[in-house]
């Protein structure tokens, strides 16, 4: 079925891609009539290049345009791109006002992943944004919600928080980034906070029969730099619950 839709689209950029150089063809012999002063075959060109060349783009323009489908805790919705490029601007310049003024408007926009499966509550998580984290409760988000975490790439927040830390941090240059090992305040502070508001400390795994917990991931995290530092304390007893 993916191959079919593969093949399908392959063949629709082919026949635009054709279109969109017979425009081009088309215009080049216009311009030529032009030139040697052949007005009415050189309108007849310029007229059908301007029909493939605006053709093509209304239609990459439409197809671009075409509303997105989400998941949410009420089922499927369709946001628009234009709410998503203002989402992804607000959460770029960290514009928090922007934010809640847009879910206001458009409230499945809570529910809104990226390519990576990322909603704006665990954003707020893995960045040790605590005010990203109150604006997405505020607004009805929950840490684990089952019907949303079993369509995402990780078994629940606790569970993707250090491999996810500073997210997304291929876009942070390295002196922005938590060094391994190292246990922060913000850490603690955004923990502390996920966990009083339902982030698991323990989830199943793929593997029958076997849970993975939070304590064991701290732990790893904690001995990682071969230091135990006060923070690094702290956080292994907030995991242990």
């Amino acid at each position: 079925m993916a191959f079919a839709g593969m093949m399908i689209a392959t063949v629709v950029i082919g026949i635009l891609a054709a279109v969109l150089i017979l425009g081009g063809i088309f215009l080049i012999i216009g311009i030529v009539l032009k030139i040697k002063k052949k007005k009415v075959a050189s309108g007849i060109f310029l007229t059908l290049a301007a029909i493939n060349i605006a053709g093509v783009i209304l239609l990459v323009v439409y197809v671009f345009n075409q509303p997105k489908e989400i998941s949410t805790y009420h089922g499927q919705a369709k946001v628009k791109r234009s709410w998503i490029r203002t989402y992804e601007k607000a959460l770029e310049a960290h514009d928090l006002d922007k934010l809640d003024r847009l879910i206001k408007r458009h409230p499945d926009m809570l529910y809104y992943y990226d390519i990576n499966h990322i909603m704006l509550l665990d954003y707020g998580l893995f960045n040790c944004d605590i005010e990203m984290m109150e604006l997405a409760v505020k607004h009805g988000a929950k840490f684990d919600e089952p019907l949303m975490y079993d369509r995402l790439n990780f078994y629940c927040s606790l569970d993707a928080f250090f491999e996810e830390l500073d997210y997304p941090s291929w876009s942070k240059p390295e002196s922005e980034r938590t060094p391994e090992g190292q246990t922060t305040d913000k850490m603690l502070e955004a923990l502390s906070y996920a966990i009083e508001h339902g982030a698991k400390l323990k989830w199943e795994t793929n593997t029958e029969d076997e849970t993975e917990s939070f304590f064991k991931l701290a732990s790893r995290w904690a001995r990682s730099d071969g230091k135990m530092s006060k923070n690094d304390r702290k956080l292994l007893e907030l995991a242990n619950g």
